[in-house]
């Protein structure tokens, strides 16, 4: 697949983001220095960058739901294109799309701070305006934080 093909979008992204600076990506420059560094030993990614096969309608691209670094890491190398082997292609549907990249997100990497979260959700309901019920619920467990506290926020971002 070429690369330019996979999208990082900010409302499926749950971490590195800033309130203060629109809620876009804080570059994580150490992270991506490794990937880059491991993908230049081994000629290939740690791990398999996740994407849903649906393309998003902004762009008419896949949106990655794990592996935006490794993505990122691998385009500052010059990678034209991602071998298969280095993909896994998921079936979502879009409004699903925050609930597995915070499911991915949690098996590694760093904790998500509580801004993260905030920021998070903030970025989804500009995007799809509203959230599930069983969504929230969902999202409570993943991130370990009360119903109610996610619930506090959403109506936060709504007013």
């Amino acid at each position: 697949m070429k690369i330019d093909d996979l999208q990082h979008h900010k409302y499926n992204y749950p971490r590195g983001r800033d309130k203060e600076n629109d809620n876009e990506i804080k570059p994580q420059v150490e992270n991506i220095e490794r990937l880059k560094d491991y993908i230049t030993q081994f000629k290939k990614p740690p791990q398999k960058i996740k994407y849903n096969k649906h393309k998003c309608a902004c762009c008419n691209k896949y949106p990655i739901i794990d592996g935006t670094h490794t993505w990122t890491a691998m385009k500052e190398l010059g990678y034209k294109e991602i071998d298969k082997e280095y993909l896994l292609e998921l079936d979502l549907p879009i409004e699903k799309e925050l609930i597995y990249a915070i499911h991915y997100n949690v098996s590694h990497g760093l904790q998500v701070s509580r801004n993260e979260m905030k920021a998070s959700l903030q970025s989804y309901l500009a995007e799809h305006n509203k959230m599930q019920y069983g969504d929230l619920k969902e999202i409570s467990k993943l991130w370990n934080v009360p119903y109610n506290t996610l619930d506090q926020w959403v109506k936060d971002i709504k007013h």
